[in-house]
């Protein structure tokens, strides 16, 4: 299985900046399964939110409307993503995943400057065995490549 990090699969689900380089890459790799836990869950349902949020500070009223359905569009890609099994739900054992973060922030952090999300993602990446790491995000890709991953960097 293939771990994508929220910021790749942000990117698969919307319009943003560097979406069509994310799909390029996913479908040059052959379109692989992506371990979807609960740190993505919380991640990309609210980062999804997030988005909205923050489009929504520039727009007219007729623009938020269809804010609110482009944010409905994107849920309900990550919905057929799941359903396809594009993104698979994964289950971790997080006293595991705490403790090889603990281990990454010790060794990484002061080389790296990473932040607890990224040392969480790439401790649960290595939990599931997963050898090709996916991310938008360069310090999270330096971290993914510490650990032994296979790093593809959008």
């Amino acid at each position: 299985m293939t771990y994508g990090d929220s910021s790749f699969v942000l990117r698969m689900l919307t319009n943003e900046v560097g979406s069509a380089m994310a799909v390029a890459a996913f479908r040059r790799l052959g379109r692989p399964a992506l371990a979807f836990g609960p740190l993505h869950e919380i991640e990309i349902r609210n980062g999804l939110r997030m988005k909205a949020f923050m489009e929504m500070r520039s727009r007219t009223a007729p623009g938020k409307a269809e804010l609110h359905r482009e944010l409905s569009a994107w849920e309900g890609r990550l919905e057929r993503f799941l359903a396809r099994g594009t993104l698979v739900r994964v289950d971790v054992s997080w006293d595991k995943v705490v403790a090889a973060a603990l281990g990454l922030s010790r060794e990484q952090t002061l080389r790296l400057g990473t932040r607890s999300y990224d040392i969480l993602h790439v401790a649960m990446a290595a939990e599931l065995h997963c050898r090709d790491f996916i991310t938008c995000d360069l310090r999270q890709a330096k971290l993914a490549r510490t650990a032994g991953m296979k790093v593809t960097e959008i």
